[in-house]
């Protein structure tokens, strides 16, 4: 009897040491050998249950647990792992019951905390109505996804996948996850690189034709996808079907209807450009290979964005390179980094670290950088409320009525340029689009060839250098101008920003308020530099020293006392 607990103690301590370490198959390998001599041995079952649970094998848990409550039926433990599996499975009415059969045999358990609180979480889950039941084609579908990865050694044991609805799910903590851990990691063999899409049969052809793309590695991923889902066999299949099939919330698939939201918006010219050149990409993909043309245009589109929208930049092997990673392009955005992610040399795959806590029963995010929603919505499909970096493009233009036309021309080499003004006074965009325009109003030769030998170089502007305020009337005119432009944006809208404000008190679909924040946006960058020109033109002519600073608005101050007040106390 001795020798008996021993050995099955001996399991049980070294796949708990190895568990302990993180190496789920060495402690699996442990457990399944104790339980082949003691088949009887209820800890073993209940252990590596724990292991099957952290792989997301949740079958091969729910087998495990159920067995070593039929071994020992006043194990809390077993119930608890019972539950999670069923849980994991989208089976929340039976994960209830057999928390709800834990408390009745065993009221007095010191995990009764524990099942408490799984009791709760399951009943929030099955309160909100939005969660897929195990028999979902959907969940199914993410369910072969986990089991594939797992498969091939991803590692992710504190992490799963919650649905909100059918369309819409995020990633969420099982367990506490500490500042600095790994959450997740992608072996290489499991990453749709832009060499591996190169590779393939049609990719092998646009390179051989040296093909001039305008988003040459989103068409090379396009259409290795689209290649790999007519295979019936794919290694990637796992993947590749649980890519979205629509994106009705891209703008690029907007109806007409849902379009005239944006009448008025910049924004609508990016979205056409965009549909023209994914379009000439496609063309060009054609000619070389006029088997691509069995590939609809709308079909290319989709997996076109479903590229833009996921992939992750990185470096292997000393080398940049592009590609899909499963799960990792799972996390949803949230402005403040909560992660970080690379292809980690030394270990030989991707992985995803925590940059703070994150807790149980959080959503695990990922940070896709600072972006105007001009970029979030073309490109993700959504925008965010309050969003700092939001941009208007100024279009600045060379009129032949401007002094020394020709002269300005020849340099610039072109009639006009775009600035991305953002709402702040104190960023690069400002003094960079102030420059141009001090430059397009210079109406003295000498001075000209001055200013375009020292402060320019052949293409713009020497970065960081910019020309500073030097005549009073030429900073009039700039104020001017920007009034007049603002004020021509903001007639193009059918609506006031007031009317889009109040639009959003209302509840609206999900594309309109998308295209209500859009063009809200745009307003509010256009009404700051409108009210700032229209400020500083009302002080313009008046004497420094009658110049009130306290009248006029904090984010313009800066430019009146380091540009005006300076020109008008120049001797002259």
């Amino acid at each position: 009897m001795v020798d008996l607990e021993n050995t099955i103690e001996s399991f049980k301590s070294q796949g708990n040491l190895a568990f302990k370490k993180r190496d789920y198959s060495t402690a699996l390998s442990l457990y399944t050998q104790g339980i082949s001599m003691f088949p009887n041995s209820q800890v073993l079952y209940l252990n590596r249950a724990l292991v099957y649970l952290s792989e997301h094998k949740y079958l091969e848990s729910l087998s495990d647990s159920s067995k070593a409550i039929e071994l020992d039926n006043k194990n809390a433990k077993a119930y608890y792992r019972k539950a999670c599996a069923l849980q994991e499975l989208g089976e929340l009415e039976s994960a209830l019951s057999v928390l709800n059969q834990c408390r009745q045999l065993i009221p007095d358990s010191k995990n009764i905390e524990e099942i408490t609180n799984l009791k709760e979480e399951i009943t929030k889950e099955l309160e909100k109505g939005v969660y897929l039941p195990a028999s979902h084609p959907e969940r199914k579908k993410f369910n072969d996804l986990i089991r594939w990865l797992v498969d091939g050694g991803a590692i992710f044991p504190k992490i799963h996948i919650e649905f909100y609805s059918q369309d819409s799910r995020g990633v969420h903590c099982i367990r506490t996850i500490n500042k600095k851990e790994c959450i997740l990691y992608i072996p290489p063999t499991h990453i749709i690189t832009l060499e591996l899409a190169q590779s393939s049969p049609i990719g092998q052809k646009m390179l051989a034709n040296n093909l001039k793309l305008l988003s040459p590695k989103h068409c090379y991923l396009s259409t290795f996808i689209i290649q790999e889902k007519r295979k019936p066999d794919s290694f990637w299949a796992p993947y590749i079907k649980i890519l979205p099939e629509y994106f009705r919330n891209f703008p690029i698939f907007f109806t007409e209807e849902e379009k005239e939201c944006l009448i008025g918006t910049a924004f609508i010219d990016l979205v056409n450009e965009k549909i023209v050149d994914i379009k000439e990409d496609y063309n060009t993909i054609c000619s070389v290979a006029p088997e691509f043309a069995e590939v609809s245009f709308e079909e290319f589109c989709r997996v076109r964005m479903a590229v833009s929208s996921r992939i992750f930049g990185m470096e292997i092997e000393k080398k940049s390179t592009d590609g899909f990673v499963p799960l990792a392009d799972m996390l949803n955005h949230q402005k403040a980094r909560q992660t970080s992610w690379k292809f980690c040399q030394q270990r030989n795959g991707f992985i995803i670290e925590a940059a703070v806590d994150i807790f149980k029963g959080q959503e695990v995010l990922d940070s896709y950088g600072i972006k105007c929603n001009s970029r979030f919505l073309l490109n993700y499909g959504f925008t965010l409320d309050d969003n700092d970096a939001n941009e208007f493009p100024y279009l600045i233009k060379i009129t032949e009525d401007l002094p020394f036309y020709e002269e300005k021309l020849d340099f610039l080499k072109a009639r006009s340029h775009a600035f991305r003004m953002l709402k702040d006074t104190s960023k690069p965009c400002f003094q960079e689009m102030f420059t141009y325009m001090r430059l397009i109003e210079v109406d003295d030769l000498d001075f000209l060839n001055q200013v375009i030998d020292e402060f320019l170089d052949n293409d713009f502007f020497i970065q960081g250098k910019y020309l500073n305020a030097f005549s009073l009337d030429i900073e009039k005119k700039i104020l001017q101008r920007l009034e007049k432009m603002s004020i021509e944006y903001l007639q193009r809208y059918p609506n006031s920003l007031e009317e889009d404000e109040e639009a959003l008190k209302n509840e609206v679909i999900q594309n309109k308020k998308n295209c209500i924040v859009m063009r809200m946006g745009e307003k509010l960058i256009l009404n700051y530099y409108l009210k700032m020109a229209q400020e500083i033109l009302a002080v313009v002519d008046l004497p420094s020293a009658f110049i009130d600073l306290g009248k006029i608005s904090p984010p313009y101050r800066s430019y009146v006392v380091s540009s005006l007040i300076p020109l008008k106390n120049r001797p002259r």
